[in-house]
């Protein structure tokens, strides 16, 4: 796991989503988990409604314009 990974993945998400069974997160099982467990990426959709896509969360936006993605 690396920073690079990391942000690569949040930028999937913010500009496709990232299916939950998708080979992307499979193979980067444990950077999503990760980025899940710090509220970056979420698959929340609604209150009390969640879907089958991760999608970036405000705190994944902040991180990737800090990083100079976007």
């Amino acid at each position: 796991m690396n920073r690079q990974s990391f942000n690569e993945i949040l930028l999937r998400a913010y500009r496709q989503g990232l299916p939950l069974q998708s080979n992307v997160s499979r193979e980067f099982d444990q950077e999503v988990a990760a980025l899940a467990s710090l509220g970056l990426i979420t698959t929340k959709e609604a209150p009390h409604t969640y879907g089958r896509i991760w999608r970036i969360t405000e705190e994944g936006l902040g991180l990737l314009r800090e990083e100079g993605y976007l």
